[in-house]
């Protein structure tokens, strides 16, 4: 066989001197390096180069010194075939020659194509001396498009010197994934939670979005993410398109160079550099994409432009990416789970209760709601680098770089369903557990219709500066710098808005049985003022609501109209200083590593919000809704959920309208003056110091004639955290005219609370690898890493969460948490059998201290003048009232094993990885009181078939999670009750296909959920149903185009 790295071109290459920087490793992997760096291609067969190890390359060299060092005592030497080709050959003997003139080569092209050509006739030197490269007896492969991304994703894997996965370039560019978090799900042990069906964060060996640390070229950046997605600390994927992305690693294992913060991983992003090419490079796309929910297509483009000059001392590099998506959700949805709500006792179970074997406790759980919704989104992504370097001598390159992204998700959720008050409820029937699987109320019951918003607007932009010095030949040092800056916009309060029109009905009642969506049923109302019915007393008239569409006939009454946002300022500033020295030897320390570290991370979370005070003004179905606003049918079409068990019990037509008309509308009837334009009321400013410093070193030796290396370093880190918080004074809970529903609440202002920490942490690490022979290894390494509390945890600040009849809720931050603290060991066997070929078997093991728990007491909170009173009894309202706490510790196991193969010469291949995960820690549905479980915990699997040759490229990728805990507290916005949020396992395929028309030109085709999965979530048990979510599926044609 032959294998082949195809480089760009470059004259006179023998006669340059290069730079060289390259570690003793197997040759399969040496060679790919070698001909990057030196700009060169090189044939090699793989019969010669599968059980040879070449030495390290350190400095400056021709290409024929550098091959000479390289190849110095395996029995193997180089020859140049050509001014641009070298070929990789035994120690000539008589009987071996150059091939003949005409013979044909598969080479590997730019862009991912392949291409027959002659070999450039060798001189009659290197002729008469250079042996025979390929023979009628072997036959050709070809290294490139998939294949050559999955090699070098393997060669980055095989020769860390921890547990590292990694994606590259074109493995990025060629899958079917709208972002990153879809690309990177691919990794074993990495999984994804997604939003709007794309990835938006992810979670690594079970620990979720807050434990992993995302650095983007080595440093933090600022991330926009607010608490009604996930922890302010997790990096929020899908607002980085992948296109502006070279490569990606994931440290599985701690490494003392980077910064601390991820007890589950620490993820770095690579972006393009103008030195990482030779010359000119240009690339763009441009392509359609289609949402079969949506019915809608929009455009995405991309491009790379990078080239160097003034003889390759100047560099400069710009990119550009421009995404557009619509997407239509059908969903089923409950807002939360109200746990042990005040239902009068004589209606639960016909007053027997709910106690029993399975819930000795006799908790209850209630559905809040249950909601019929389509929601309409239109996603857009604009984002772009630029990169700037210069050399202004062999020793030093200074780079300047910037990075910007734009995410907008417009969206527009058209819904009905009806609210629940647990003292109103009667006929409560609950299964084993306790969950309520038929209710009634016929009292303060309303059939709601709503516009809502859940919008994002975020921007993000990043600008650094590093200049590379190379002291000596053995010396090298990097000063660093960052500034990045995320906002998140909460416009004007509109980014989360819901304009409500509804009428108080006779009766609504669920009922839930082994489909997978539980129903609802209505009576309609019999008004006592049947001339002005918004306003009018109703009792139940015993008759059925229309089953064709809800709410015909029936009078459209003013309710709530809330507005509401986020408002996000991260600000993050970082400093670094790291030396490295590289030994000339092959044994002993041969590379030792030390740094300082200096970052100051502000975060200013604020909410606004009008619930509580003018979001109310129009509550009660007292008044019609103002005339203009056109009341008129919303269809959410025949095929609504369709193959969801239940989903033929949902009506799919109701009445709707347009919420920005009618929050104008209202606004001029209530005259001059008025505004719905909604107050800050909750601001949090967290602002953390952390000063660090390393020392890693890495050692050479050999173990029973096999070679070995240690990494050993350890890393210290002293945080400083000033927490300023803003908070409503609350006066008083109050009752709201002709609203059995929920209260109000009356204030005086805001205040202001203060809270500081400090905290030290020394933070070892050892990673060991053996080779035991050519192609097996085994690895081993021990480590303790850090998580710091999430920015909202930190918060003092008390909210109140749920103010409704027998439902208080309140939660409230903690300034003193201590950052977790995990203690990890991994070990590994990993076999290479083949260039594309591995098999991997890995075990990890983490003992996670300080862990932060949530936990609920019950009890009053305090108000300006004293304990806020429940104005239904005149005494102090009794809250459920979470909190987070250091408390417990965790264990954490796993299993990680994948198989990567490629059939010989045929172009075939797959991918196959799977992790199995444990935790000595779960969900206790049965003690409420004190939630501790591991968010995010699951197993994961993938499967990858592909097949790249003749100009082909084709990809189909399974992907699967298991079931697992998302929240252990409804999000703020988008929840309500006390309940958990807990996903079921999901599985999806996806595909693409590329065909090189050129080199240089491919069109493609991609799909995304070709099998239209749908994902559900629940609460406590799987009967608690939360959430269906139908996204379809996602097509794409485009192509396109380098050189």
């Amino acid at each position: 066989m032959v294998c082949m790295v195809a480089m760009p071109v470059a004259a006179h290459a023998a006669a340059q001197i290069k730079r060289f920087s390259i570690d003793a490793q197997p040759a399969e992997t040496a060679i790919g390096l070698f001909g990057h760096q030196a700009d060169v291609q090189i044939i090699a067969a793989r019969r010669l180069t599968q059980s040879v190890r070449t030495n390290g390359v350190r400095g400056d060299f021709t290409v024929g010194d550098a091959l000479n060092r390289l190849f110095a005592g395996t029995g193997l030497i180089a020859r140049q075939t050509g001014p641009r080709t070298y070929a990789v050959v035994p120690r000539p003997t008589p009987d071996r020659l150059v091939p003949a003139a005409g013979t044909k080569l598969a080479v590997a092209a730019a862009g991912g194509g392949t291409q027959a050509q002659s070999p450039t006739p060798a001189s009659p030197q290197s002729a008469a001396v250079a042996p025979q490269v390929a023979g009628a007896e072997e036959p050709e492969i070809v290294v490139t498009g998939l294949r050559a991304s999955l090699d070098t994703s393997r060669g980055i894997k095989r020769e860390a010197s921890g547990i590292v996965d990694a994606i590259s370039t074109k493995d990025i560019g060629k899958l079917p994934d709208a972002n990153l978090a879809e690309s990177l799900q691919r990794i074993t042990g990495v999984s994804i939670d997604r939003s709007g069906g794309e990835g938006a964060f992810i979670t690594v060996r079970g620990f979720g979005p807050e434990f992993n640390t995302v650095l983007v070229n080595g440093r933090q950046v600022a991330t926009p993410t607010d608490p009604s997605q996930a922890s302010g600390r997790a990096f929020a994927f899908d607002t980085l398109a992948s296109e502006l992305v070279s490569g990606v690693e994931v440290y599985k294992s701690s490494t003392a160079r980077y910064q601390s913060g991820g007890v589950g991983s620490t993820v770095n992003i690579k972006t393009a550099r103008p030195f990482d090419y030779k010359g000119l490079k240009f690339g763009a796309t441009i392509d359609a994409n289609y949402d079969e929910n949506a019915k809608k297509s929009a455009p995405d483009a991309s491009f790379l432009f990078a080239d160097t000059f003034a003889d390759g001392t100047l560099g400069v590099l710009v990119s550009g990416s421009y995404q557009h998506r619509f997407t239509r959700l059908k969903q089923a949805a409950t807002d939360g789970w109200l746990v042990n709500p005040a239902i009068p006792a004589a209606q639960v179970n016909g007053g027997k209760g709910a106690v029993g074997s399975g819930n000795p406790q006799g908790n209850i759980f209630i559905p809040q709601n249950f909601d019929t919704r389509v929601t309409r989104e239109d996603r857009e992504r604009i984002g772009g680098t630029l990169v700037l370097q210069y050399r202004p001598s062999d020793a030093v390159t200074v780079t300047a770089d910037g990075l910007y992204t734009k995410f907008t998700n417009t969206t527009d959720a058209r819904s009905y369903g009806h609210w629940f008050t647990a003292s109103n409820l009667t006929n409560v029937k609950t299964d084993a557990n306790g969950t309520a699987i038929d209710l009634t109320q016929a009292t303060g019951i309303a059939t709601d219709f709503h516009d809502k918003k859940f919008d994002k607007r975020t921007n993000t932009r990043a600008v650094g500066l590093n200049v590379e010095w190379q002291v000596s030949p053995t010396i090298t040092a990097s000063l660093d710098g960052t500034y990045s800056l995320a906002k998140e916009d909460p416009n004007g309060g509109k980014e989360a808005y819901l304009a409500l029109l509804g009428y108080l009905t006779g009766s609504s009642r669920y009922q839930s049985d082994g489909s997978r969506l539980p129903w609802q049923t209505e009576t309609l109302p019999a008004f006592a003022n049947p001339t002005n019915r918004c306003g009018s007393a109703v009792t139940d008239s015993g008759r059925p609501g229309s089953s064709t569409v809800v709410g015909d006939g029936q009078p459209m009454c003013q309710h709530v109209m809330l507005l509401r946002g986020y408002g996000i300022r991260d600000e993050v500033k970082q400093g670094r200083a790291d030396f490295t020295y590289k030994g000339d030897g092959l044994e002993g320390l041969v590379k030792a590593s030390s740094g300082f570290y200096w970052s100051e991370d502000k975060k200013d979370t604020s909410l606004y919000s009008n619930d509580g005070g003018t979001g109310c003004t129009t509550c009660g179905y007292n008044v019609p809704v103002p005339p203009g606003v056109a009341i008129s049918v919303f269809n959410a079409g025949s095929n609504f959920l369709s193959g969801v068990s239940g989903a033929n019990r949902l009506p799919t037509q109701w009445q709707t309208f347009d919420g920005p008309a009618l929050f104008n509308a209202i606004t001029a009837q209530q005259g001059p003056g008025f505004t719905f334009a909604p107050p800050l009321v909750n601001d949090t400013i967290v602002k953390e110091r952390v000063i660090g410093g390393y020392l890693e070193t890495e050692w050479h030796g050999a173990i029973a004639g096999r070679p070995i290396s240690i990494v050993a370093g350890v890393r210290f880190e002293d945080t400083s955290t000033n927490v300023n918080g803003l908070a409503t004074a609350y006066t008083a809970l109050v009752k709201l005219a002709n609203d059995q529903t929920q209260y109000g609440s009356t204030s005086s202002g805001t205040t202001r609370t203060i809270g500081t920490t400090h905290y030290t942490d020394i933070l070892p690490n050892i990673a060991l690898k053996w080779q035991v022979s050519n192609a097996f290894t085994v690895r081993f390494a021990a480590s303790q890493t850090i998580t710091r509390p999430t920015l909202e945890q930190l918060s003092p600040v008390t909210t109140l969460v749920t103010l409704r009849p027998g439902n208080f809720a309140a939660s409230r931050g903690n300034a003193d948490l201590k950052p977790f603290k995990a203690s990890n060991l991994d070990v590994s066997f990993e076999y290479y059998y083949g260039r594309s070929s591995y098999v991997s078997l890995g075990g990890y093991l983490k003992n996670v201290n300080n862990f932060i728990v949530l936990n609920q007491t019950t009890g009053p909170v305090a108000g300006v003048s004293g304990a806020l009173l429940d104005p239904a009894t005149g005494l102090p309202a009794q809250f459920t009232i979470t909190a987070p706490v250091n408390g417990q510790d965790a264990t954490v196991t796993g299993l990680e094993a994948a198989w990567q193969h490629a059939f010989g010469d045929t172009g075939f291949g797959f991918q196959l990885n799977g992790t199995l995960v444990g935790s000595n820690r779960h969900l206790d549905p049965q003690d409420l009181r004190n939630k501790f479980a591991l968010t995010g915990l699951s197993n994961s699997a993938n499967a990858v078939a592909f097949y790249d040759a003749h100009g082909i490229e084709a990809r189909v990728a399974f992907n699967w999670r298991d079931h697992f805990l998302q929240y252990l507290a409804p999000p703020p916005l988008n929840g309500a009750g006390q309940a958990v949020t807990q996903v079921r396992a999901y599985s999806q395929v996806d595909a693409s296909l590329t065909y090189h028309i050129t080199p240089q030109v491919a069109v493609f085709a991609e799909g995304a959920n070709l099998t239209k999965s749908v994902a559900f979530k629940y609460a406590y048990y799987a009967n608690q149903f939360l959430n269906a979510e139908d996204t379809g599926r996602r097509f794409k044609l485009g192509a396109r185009i380098t050189f």
